[in-house]
């Protein structure tokens, strides 16, 4: 029987991955923020938003007004035909 003995503080290989390609610029691109209205996520995501802006991000509008209830068809249309980037957050 052969034992083999591995070291908790031995050296760590990660696999390797590839990344998508970077776009080189993100002017024209269309962002919505989908907010459950947590405390202060409103603020934080129409903040990242805006700051998009800044590199030529366009801003939408889709808030999700209670998390508990799926959105609709046509939301989800609206989303899908008119927005790049989503951002969204969630946590309590």
């Amino acid at each position: 029987m052969t034992v083999r003995m591995v070291r908790p503080d031995g050296p760590i290989v990660r696999p390797a991955v590839s990344l998508a390609p970077g776009r080189v610029s993100l002017a024209g691109l269309r962002v919505a923020v989908l907010s459950n209205n947590k405390p202060n996520a409103p603020e934080l995501l129409n903040g990242v938003a805006a700051a998009l802006g800044s590199f030529g991000v366009v801003p939408g509008a889709a808030h999700v007004k209670n998390a508990a209830i799926p959105m609709t068809d046509q939301v989800l249309d609206g989303i899908e035909r008119e927005v790049t980037i989503v951002l969204t957050g969630a946590g309590d």
